[in-house]
């Protein structure tokens, strides 16, 4: 968990186009502890997971899954330690 949040301050000082396209530090899956699978690059890359991989990604962080695709991308940039906003 402590790793998740060195990487969530990291990802926080991402602001702007540079949160879009900056390289996302990754975050560790709570269920096996290594690095979460399809986890995106970048900010951008929220925009193209699947709704399937946003689950899969969200069930690994032992975060919320419920709501539309829109709720859980804003859900998983928030999880990341991005601002809510979508491009």
């Amino acid at each position: 968990r402590n790793s998740n949040n060195i990487s969530r301050v990291a990802n926080s000082h991402l602001a702007g186009v540079e949160a879009a396209t900056a390289q996302l530090q990754p975050l560790v899956s709570l269920k096996v502890g290594r690095v979460i699978d399809k986890f995106p690059a970048t900010g951008k890359d929220i925009l193209r997971l699947s709704e399937r991989d946003l689950n899969d990604i969200l069930t690994q962080l032992e975060a919320d899954r419920t709501g539309n695709e829109r709720e859980k991308r804003v859900r998983l940039r928030m999880q990341i330690g991005l601002k809510p906003v979508l491009s």
